[in-house]
């Protein structure tokens, strides 16, 4: 039999109702009145707290008037005005809604009791799965932009919602407050999936209904849109970097290693030089993005500090003598294969060169192991364990926009760094 889970805090209550508020009189007062119905008739002790972002209008009054706790989210963004209501809320399951009727406050129970009885850590409320009411949600919305997004999120981190950018929620608060959550803006529904879903959170979801606003939406298609489709991209180095790099490496290998020695033909379609320039074009690139996916699954890590596979065989193996001595490799087949071109041409008098394709090859070669020597000392600058376990010269610092950024230590500062790196070194000796 199923218990309910109570708070250790017998003063906090057990739900606490989290509303963003920009310039919702029309509605605050009846969306909280509902909302502590609802609460009323499920028999549970639970708050209404609005996060008033900047609103112009009497949404703060109102609110207090309905009996809601207001705190000020000054600096204007969904997630910045999450953060704030979700600080001041006490109770032992958070539920997200809008303040702009929207949402069924009555589902406000079925959403909070699996977290309650803790058979799930967060459970979504599905539009998708639910019923849509009239003109409630604009139809490049329903039937591109949150499909869309919601498949390229269930994609790139290996998750199964319906809507993933569902509004109403319910989530335990120590769960909440594990993930770390930081976006300021519409993304950061995003980002509280792909957190939980990092996290290994229990996440359930129930078809609710979504009614049409009241008052004038706030949300805009493209900027918006595209914040989720940016922290996708910036979430999952894998999917932006890595697996479009290998498509395009292999595919420029697949062109240039086999007309390196002649035309080639498949059938009726003949391929003698043209393609080989846009595969010799396709491998750079393709190397390039892989080592920026590299860098940025191994060096830059995300704030969930997850790690992975590749993460620790290339801290454990690739070290940066094994990689600049495979770059030095591979420059030099390029090198020689070059000036084995040249002398050829010197001995024919300085004639015109009719080594194209090996010339292309030699030079492909070139770059890709140059571009290999160069990320190897980058790769050491990030990696702590070539500064006695400190990130110096470049420092890791993360900011407010959820990725780590490289900090450079200069004059002075690098200078006192790297004394720092001596005397670690010189103490373990």
């Amino acid at each position: 039999m199923l218990e309910l889970r109570r708070a250790a805090d017998p003063d906090s209550p057990l739900v606490s109702v989290v509303l963003p508020c920009l310039d919702e009189a029309g509605s605050v007062g009846t969306v909280i009145r509902e909302a502590f119905a609802a609460l009323r008739e499920a028999g549970l002790d639970g708050e209404v707290i609005v996060a008033d972002n900047g609103s112009t209008d009497a949404s703060a009054e109102i609110a207090e008037a309905a009996g809601a706790r207001v705190v000020s989210a000054p600096v204007r963004g969904y997630g910045n005005a999450y953060h704030a209501g979700m600080a001041a809320a006490r109770g032992q399951v958070l539920v997200m809604a809008d303040a702009d009727g929207t949402y069924p406050m009555q589902a406000i129970p079925e959403l909070a009791y699996p977290v309650l009885y803790g058979t799930s850590d967060m459970v979504i409320g599905s539009r998708l799965m639910g019923a849509i009411g009239k003109k409630a949600m604009p139809w490049k919305h329903r039937y591109i932009g949150n499909p869309i997004l919601t498949r390229l999120l269930n994609r790139f981190f290996n998750i199964t919602v319906s809507d993933a950018h569902s509004g109403m929620r319910a989530i335990d608060a120590r769960a909440y407050a594990s993930l770390g959550l930081r976006t300021p803006g519409m993304e950061y529904a995003s980002e509280m999936i792909v957190q939980a879903a990092r996290a290994k959170l229990r996440v359930g979801e129930m078809p609710i209904p979504y009614h049409p606003r009241v008052g004038e939406s706030k949300l805009q298609t493209w900027p918006d849109g595209w914040r989720h489709l940016k922290f996708l991209l910036l979430a999952s180095p894998t999917w932006l970097y890595l697996i479009p790099g290998i498509f395009a490496f292999v595919l420029g290998l697949a062109l240039v290693i086999p007309m390196t020695f002649g035309p080639v033909h498949l059938g009726p379609i003949n391929l003698v030089l043209h393609p080989m320039l846009v595969g010799a074009v396709l491998t750079i690139i393709g190397w390039q993005m892989i080592q920026l996916g590299v860098l940025v699954r191994v060096c830059l890590p995300l704030p969930t500090g997850v790690t992975d596979r590749l993460s620790d065989f290339v801290n454990r193996r690739l070290t940066i003598e094994r990689t600049l001595l495979g770059g030095a490799g591979v420059l030099g087949i390029g090198v020689l294969a070059g000036a084995a071109i040249a002398i050829k041409w010197a001995t024919e008098g300085f004639g015109p060169l009719q080594e194209v394709r090996p010339g292309i090859a030699a030079l492909v070669l070139c770059v890709l192991g140059a571009q290999t020597i160069f990320a190897a000392f980058l790769y050491a600058f990030f990696l702590p364990a070539y500064f006695g376990g400190d990130v110096a010269p470049g420092r890791i610092e993360r900011d407010d926009q959820f990725v780590a950024r490289p900090v450079l230590l200069t004059g002075r500062r690098a200078a006192s760094a790297a004394v720092s790196v001596a005397e670690n070194t010189g103490s373990r000796s």
